[in-house]
């Protein structure tokens, strides 16, 4: 993940949205000097801000990180329920 990157793409879905980073950062409850930084890639988020982020900016955490060209390789192996 690209921290630098992916503040980009935050700052852009805001715009879009005409959203100030003040008023932003008020619906998901963080500062708006704290956005700043991320919007920048200088600080990275949790995974529950990055949550807040994608819902108030009606887009994915996928698209947040990866990015629309972003691609990665996840091997998933389904999980072996027992009975006990």
């Amino acid at each position: 993940m690209n921290s630098k990157e992916m503040g980009m793409r935050i700052k852009q879905c805001r715009k879009t949205q005409n959203m100030t980073q003040e008023v932003l950062a008020e619906k998901i409850d963080i500062s708006a000097h704290y956005l700043y930084e991320v919007e920048r890639g200088m600080k990275s988020v949790s995974v529950s801000i990055l949550a807040d982020l994608a819902e108030t900016l009606n887009t994915s955490t996928d698209y947040l990180i990866f990015g629309e060209q972003g691609t990665y390789n996840v091997s998933v192996k389904p999980l072996a329920l027992t009975k006990g």
